[in-house]
């Protein structure tokens, strides 16, 4: 279980740096800061994050390195459908949920 977290590592470490951001920085010049640190350092992270899973998966799982990129999209696709869902359903406007809900009826 302690390797499979460790993938949890550089995403800690980029809402930290956000925190700092927020914490330190004047609001003025946060928002700046904020779009490089989101897109740029988030970029990052996703790559980094995704080779440290890929890596759990192929050696301390045994998968051969197809089937360990097989389950590291799987993995991705089943947790961040599910974060987006929780974090992002909220934010999504009214006319646009009842179209994904009642299919636009």
């Amino acid at each position: 279980m302690d390797l499979f977290f460790a993938g949890h590592g550089p995403w800690l470490f980029w809402l930290i740096g956000l925190c700092a951001i927020w914490s330190f920085v004047p609001p003025i010049e946060a928002f700046a800061c904020t779009k490089v640190w989101l897109y740029g350092a988030g970029a990052i992270v996703i790559v980094w994050s995704a080779f440290i899973d890929f890596r759990f998966f192929r050696f301390a799982m045994e998968r051969s390195p197809a089937r360990a990129a097989r389950d590291l999209l799987l993995q991705r696709l089943i947790s961040w459908t599910i974060i987006i869902a929780i974090f992002g359903g909220p934010a999504i406007p009214p006319e646009i949920a009842a179209r994904l809900v009642g299919f636009g009826l």
